[in-house]
């Protein structure tokens, strides 16, 4: 049998409408100072956007400590992963007020759906390499060998990364920022195997073009 394949390409303009930041200044992710500064920039990114974040974790004692420092802080509400069980009711309470910001971990990368400006930024805060000590994934590492990382961690972390950056843009008029505190999407030799997977947005490291353009799209 035979077929024929048609690439229609996409209905977005995602290099309109979409920047990717990427934080090339930031500390080792593996640093308290990271966690620290990552607060202080979600602050700022969430301040400009008028809350309509979510804002994506790569474990719950990151999404805890970042609701714990910016809960008391700032003036839009946070609705956090630990608020619900059902993930279904934390979506609905997060699209039904604008200025409100959804703190989530993994299980949030997918599924995911809230077209318009609710959904303005989309803030990821390491590259979601998977767990060393997951046991399917360390036999597949064992019979891989030394292509291990490029072969499994890094296909696997890249499809993860492009699954959360997809919560962003929904319909072909919504406009917005995905954000990567992770400095090394933005230096480490393997980057261009992970960006190359993302949608085809713009590319920054400049914190003040983003705040600019998060105005632009969220205060008109």
């Amino acid at each position: 049998d035979t077929f024929t394949a048609i690439d229609v390409g996409s209905p977005f303009d995602f290099e309109q409408n979409a920047l990717l930041y990427c934080t090339s200044s930031f500390p080792n992710p593996n640093s308290d100072a990271f966690t620290s500064a990552m607060h202080d920039e979600l602050y700022r990114l969430i301040t400009a956007a008028g809350g309509r974040t979510l804002a994506l974790f790569t474990s719950f004692r990151a999404l805890d400590a970042a609701v714990e420092k910016l809960r008391p802080v700032l003036d839009v509400p946070i609705v956090s992963q630990r608020d619900e069980s059902q993930k279904s009711r934390l979506v609905e309470r997060f699209a039904a007020d604008e200025t409100s910001c959804l703190f989530a971990t993994a299980g949030f990368f997918q599924g995911i759906d809230v077209p318009g400006r609710t959904l303005s930024l989309v803030t990821i805060d390491r590259i979601p390499f998977p767990r060393p000590d997951d046991p399917l994934l360390g036999a597949r590492r064992e019979r891989v060998g030394d292509a291990a990382f490029q072969e499994i961690d890094l296909p696997r972390a890249a499809t993860l990364l492009a699954q959360a950056a997809g919560r962003l843009i929904r319909t072909a008029s919504d406009r917005g920022v995905v954000t990567v505190f992770d400095p090394r999407l933005a230096k480490a030799g393997y980057r261009r195997s992970i960006l190359s997977a993302l949608p085809p947005m713009r590319r920054t490291t400049d914190s003040e073009q983003v705040v600019d353009f998060l105005r632009s799209i969220t205060q008109a």
